[in-house]
């Protein structure tokens, strides 16, 4: 993932782009894209767990028998980052509804930005 002072710029472009669809009044949202940086942050924390311990962890059960199997942080990062795909589905769908069809060639500068292209001046 991007560094935070990078992914913090792109979120605040996204916001500003947002608003010039009037998209930064809705409720649904505004409360989407937090989740959808919330979501960020876990992911984040979850891949620091996975990188600084071992992907194959042991468990010892009764009598001491050990028994090894992923870490559970693997899976959990999965079904998040499963989530944060939907998140950022609904994201869309919701900047969609508030698009307006100019009849215009002209790229979407928010588009753009969600799909990663470079920052102005970055």
């Amino acid at each position: 993932m991007e560094d935070k002072a990078n992914l913090e710029e792109r979120a605040n472009e996204i916001m500003r782009i947002a608003e010039s669809y009037g998209a930064e009044k809705n409720y649904v949202f505004i409360t989407t894209f937090r989740s959808m940086q919330d979501i960020i942050y876990v992911l984040e924390t979850l891949m620091e767990e996975i990188r600084s311990g071992d992907a194959i962890v042991t468990k010892e059960y009764v009598k001491g028998r050990e028994n090894r199997y992923v870490n559970p942080a693997v899976s959990e990062y999965n079904k998040t980052m499963k989530t944060f795909n939907d998140t950022v589905a609904t994201v869309m769908k919701i900047i969609d509804g508030f698009k307006t069809d100019d009849g215009g060639e002209e790229e979407d500068p928010l588009i753009a930005i969600l799909r990663g292209d470079d920052l102005e001046g970055s």
